[in-house]
């Protein structure tokens, strides 16, 4: 893992933001495949391979980090994808959200093995829920590995944006099977308060695959993905102990974030209401509780690993994992 963290001061801060990470990225084994300019926004495609484990599930994916090319007007996207060909500037099996009851059955995607533009189709524009904000001005914490990478910006100081796999329960790897590709694009929003138990889903949450879903009605990619960002929800999948510093009242605890699929709350055939199955969880993403002067950037220690928090909603917070 990878953690870098520092200021930007630009009119125009996606290049250079970008810049910093591609740094990183490239350090890390990541290869640039492509640049491409739609519209505004600068798309910058990554590809970590799986070969002589590359990373963790032994497969390429993509990374497409896009920003607009000047000022800062629909913020950044970190968005990945199954697929992608240079020669055309097209993806395959990116996140989807939009309502359909329509899954490929081979890949268990939406599209199968048809390409878009990466603005086409894919939860990759401005309008879909998972943009960082940029402002002239900000500070970044940002974490990559081979897997994935989670970004802070305190222009955006409550939300943790996150692309790539998600670590997938044995569970969930073995009904997947060969069709196991656990890639996801969501965006983790600090929960409202000690007795929340929210998630993020439709638009800010969504993977590239659902497999072993049927074409019937019942399922929906809108909303057939959670990610529980709530202190209820997330804790109850287990949690890690530590010491903290002020703000956090001495003892601090953090949990995992997990990732659930299932149906549609709305749609009762085939199994009951609200259906979720816990396919995985975030990695190095956890939620947890602080005291009433937290802000963004605030640090707690657990073992030899530092967190970093985002900006109190209430009374908690989402921590990205540092060094």
């Amino acid at each position: 893992m990878t953690f870098i963290t520092g200021s930007v001061s630009n009119a125009n801060p996606g290049p250079t933001l970008y810049a910093l990470i591609e740094t990183a990225a490239l350090a890390l084994g990541y290869t640039l495949v492509d640049t491409v300019t739609i519209g505004g926004n600068t798309h910058k495609v990554l590809k970590s391979a799986g070969a002589s484990g590359g990373n963790s599930q032994g497969l390429d994916w993509y990374l497409d980090i896009n920003y607009p090319t000047t000022g800062v007007t629909g913020g950044m996207r970190f968005v990945p994808f199954e697929g992608y060909n240079a020669s055309t500037h097209v993806a395959t099996n990116g996140p989807f959200v939009t309502s359909s009851t329509t899954v490929d059955q081979t890949a268990y995607s939406r599209f199968g093995a048809t390409t878009s533009a990466l603005e086409t189709n894919w939860l990759n524009t401005a309008s879909n829920g998972i943009s960082a904000t940029l402002t002239t001005a900000f500070t970044y914490y940002v974490s990559i590995t081979r897997d994935r990478i989670t970004v802070l910006l305190t222009s955006d100081s409550a939300n943790i944006y996150y692309g790539g796999f998600f670590t997938p329960v044995s569970a969930h790897s073995t009904a997947a099977g060969a069709a196991l590709f656990p890639l996801i694009a969501t965006k983790i929003s600090a929960p409202s308060g000690v007795t929340s138990n929210s998630y993020s889903g439709t638009s800010t949450a969504a993977v590239t695959r659902a497999p072993g879903a049927p074409t019937g009605s019942w399922f929906t990619w809108s909303n057939s993905v959670a990610v529980f960002n709530g202190i209820m929800a997330a804790f109850a999948g287990g949690q890690l102990g530590g010491t903290g510093s002020s703000p956090f009242a001495g003892s601090a605890q953090i949990a995992p974030i997990p990732v659930n699929m299932g149906w549609n709350s709305s749609n009762t055939t085939p199994p009951t209401s609200g259906a979720q199955a816990l396919v995985g969880y975030l990695a190095d993403l956890g939620v947890g509780l602080a005291g009433a002067t937290n802000v963004v950037g605030n640090t707690v220690t657990i073992g030899s690993d530092t967190w970093y928090s985002t900006a109190l909603a209430t009374n908690g917070v989402v921590f990205l994992r540092g060094v």
